[in-house]
């Protein structure tokens, strides 16, 4: 049976972070919305969840080996109001080892 041809390693970028703690008379936070934005280039944040993340934990399975990238997390609350951004943090995905050079062949008559 033949082997498929390798693609690469695949990474993914995980962040974690802390609740804000909620005084009175503010509306519970429902959950937060994740952002991205690539380190070089225009620093366009896109959202990365469709739906509100409730956990405090995300994985981007999206990046792409050899890229760099900002993120930043919201808090929204059960009013649908959304915080500003965090402070961003940078992440740096590292490159796929380097395949070999080319194939030599040596053919050898006797």
């Amino acid at each position: 049976m033949a082997q498929a041809i390798p693609i690469g390693t695949s990474h993914s970028v995980t962040l974690t972070w802390t609740a804000p703690i909620v005084t009175s008379g503010l509306s519970a936070i429902s959950g937060y919305n994740i952002y991205r934005a690539p380190v070089v280039g225009a620093v366009n944040y896109v959202k990365l969840n469709t739906v509100i993340n409730v956990p405090l934990t995300y994985t981007d399975t999206t990046v792409t080996s050899g890229s760099g990238y900002l993120y930043c997390v919201t808090t929204v609350d059960s009013m649908a109001a959304e915080s500003a951004c965090s402070g961003t943090v940078m992440a740096n995905v590292p490159v796929n080892p380097n395949p070999p050079g080319n194939i030599i062949i040596v053919i050898i008559s006797k």
